[in-house]
């Protein structure tokens, strides 16, 4: 069954850039599938889209897609790059509609820090499991305190490569760590074959930012 993913912006009082980044897997999508994002600099794996409040964008129903969604800049460690996040990005990640009915995986990562509160809901299709047990939806981000992660199911914490070990050797050095997961419950997947249904993410705001929207 084909899985549909939809991006939204939950606050009531701003725009947000929602930022792609798709992988280079054969058969993977591109930014010209997707009406509306402008490609970012020419490339084909990353774009991006404007959503005023409370607006949402529906990717095309059915298609492979594997990468990530970002809000307010493109997915990067904190430093002169992103000045009005000084916590980094956070990132949703996805694997949809793999082919060959290969498992499909979604999670919130935090790895290279925290710029924005992300919420996660599924309507539809077969279950997520984590952990070896049907995953509690919605999931959900916290901020960048030392275990404002830890506990949330779907959720890698800053600098945490490895769910339950927290090796730090992600892209950004300077993130500081953040408490591993006690159990393996960053990352939810499902059969392909009981696909289907929505993925709904929601920005539902800013972490430490963004001063240049002040």
């Amino acid at each position: 069954m084909a899985t549909t993913l939809q991006v939204t912006n939950g606050t009531g009082n701003e725009s947000v850039a929602v930022y792609l980044t798709l992988g280079t897997q054969t058969g993977n999508a591109t930014i010209g599938d997707f009406k509306k994002f402008t490609s970012i600099g020419g490339s084909y794996l990353a774009g991006y889209i404007t959503l005023g409040s409370y607006e949402s964008y529906t990717f095309s129903e059915g298609i492979y897609m594997n990468g990530n969604l970002c809000f307010g800049c493109e997915p990067q460690c904190p430093g002169p790059g992103i000045p009005q996040f000084p916590s980094g990005t956070t990132a949703f990640e996805f694997n949809l509609n793999v082919p060959g009915g290969n498992n499909e995986g979604i999670d919130i990562s935090c790895v290279n820090g925290v710029n924005s509160f992300i919420t996660v809901d599924v309507s539809g299709g077969g279950t997520f499991i984590t952990n070896g047990s049907p995953a509690p939806l919605p999931i959900y981000n916290k901020g960048a305190g030392h275990s404002d992660n830890y506990g949330l199911y779907g959720v890698y914490p800053a600098g945490c490569t490895s769910c339950t070990g927290g090796v730090h050797n992600a892209p950004c050095s300077n993130v500081p760590n953040q408490q591993p997961q006690k159990d393996p419950i960053c990352l939810l997947s499902r059969d392909g074959n009981d696909g289907g249904g929505t993925i709904y993410v929601t920005f539902t705001g800013y972490y430490n930012g963004p001063a240049s929207a002040k």
